[in-house]
């Protein structure tokens, strides 16, 4: 048991530092500017879909913090050609005693300030399963906001990286924020 606590102590550092060099890296491209001009205006549906890599701070666990990944997928459509709104979904897997499994389902209005920023915030409905028998799922709201610059654009998609902070709240007072580092694809 040991072992593994030890494991999961380095893990968890060394994923610190990803994230922090990762954020690093963001703001760096962001101060690059675009990667491509000319780009055609965006219009109609539009899909996005990614993973990233979490640290999580939790109250229904036996750990208050983990390290962990996320996926997501989202589809809408652009109403402007700066703004988009999707329905999107995020789950997170929580390996820690007991493993449990938070996910996100909400409304997300995304805004594009230049061709390869983007800005979004949202929300919904939230819900956390434990894979013990004697703790039941609970249901709560969840809020996300995200920024992110396109290091990769084409005609109509691009290639993201980005920072997302996702906090829930469910009943009996449990809470969770997990803070990401996103890389993900759109299509505009």
């Amino acid at each position: 048991m040991t072992r593994l606590t030890h494991r999961f102590t380095a893990t968890h550092v060394d994923g610190s530092r990803l994230l922090g060099r990762a954020a690093a890296f963001l703001l760096i491209g962001l101060a690059a500017g675009p990667a491509s001009a000319g780009r055609t205006p965006r219009t109609g549906p539009t899909i996005e879909a990614g993973g990233s890599l979490a640290e999580v701070w939790h109250t229904y666990a036996d750990r208050p913090r983990s390290l962990t990944g996320i996926g997501h997928f989202g589809a809408g459509a652009f109403v402007h050609p700066k703004v988009a709104i999707l329905l999107r979904f995020a789950a997170l897997p929580v390996m820690l005693q007991p493993a449990s499994f938070t996910s996100h389902f909400g409304v997300d209005v995304q805004w594009w300030p230049t061709s390869s920023l983007f800005v979004a915030a949202g929300g919904g409905a939230a819900y956390w399963h434990t894979f013990r028998a004697e703790r039941d799922p609970m249901s709560g709201i969840g809020a996300t906001a995200r920024a992110g610059w396109a290091f990769v654009e084409r005609r109509r998609t691009t290639v993201r990286v980005g920072v997302e902070v996702l906090p829930t709240w469910f009943r009996g007072g449990h809470s969770s924020t997990a803070v990401a580092l996103v890389i993900d694809w759109q299509r505009l």
